[in-house]
């Protein structure tokens, strides 16, 4: 009897999705979003053209879009980025992202991406971040990044004066 029951409530825990609330070795995923929201982009993009590296993922999408953003919705889970296109991009089951929903889309697909990938966690910790990725719609169509300076470069594109310069720093 007692058997059966824990097989139901996995059963109904799966069907309700907590599940999926626990990414890879119990990490949540909340606890992945919180760290990409945290990471430093100096922790894992090392593009010298980028000023103001210091800031936090959410400092810098922030001020990327204080015009033209809606909101942002923020995530954790195995990376959505991923693809089979090149092994540099295979993803895992440890990234945080943030999904950049606009004021003024172009279309319902019209929301920008960006993931911060992780090291495996350690002792029950997620771990350093070592790699960023980002999607958008720009002028030419869909864009892959691998840099959160190529993902400023297509925001500039789209959004022309929504990025400072870095003058004197």
């Amino acid at each position: 009897m007692r058997r059966s029951a824990a097989i139901v409530s996995v059963v109904a825990l799966a069907l309700f999705g907590v599940t999926s609330t626990w990414a890879a070795d119990g990490i949540s995923d909340a606890d992945l979003a919180a760290a990409a929201r945290t990471a430093r982009l100096a922790d894992f993009d090392w593009n010298d053209e980028q000023c103001r590296r210091e800031r936090t993922v959410e400092q810098w999408l922030a001020d990327l879009g204080r015009d033209v953003v809606a909101s942002v919705e923020w995530y954790g889970g195995a990376c959505r980025l991923a693809n089979d296109v090149n092994p540099l991009d295979g993803g895992s089951d440890w990234c945080g992202g943030a999904e950049i929903h606009l004021k003024a889309p172009l279309s319902a697909d019209d929301v920008p991406v960006i993931e911060v990938y992780f090291e495996r966690p350690v002792a029950g910790r997620v771990a350093a971040p070592y790699a960023f990725r980002g999607v958008m719609l720009t002028a030419d169509g869909e864009d892959y990044t691998r840099f959160s300076a190529h993902f400023e470069y297509d925001w500039e594109s789209r959004f022309p004066g929504s990025v400072e310069g870095c003058g004197a720093e």
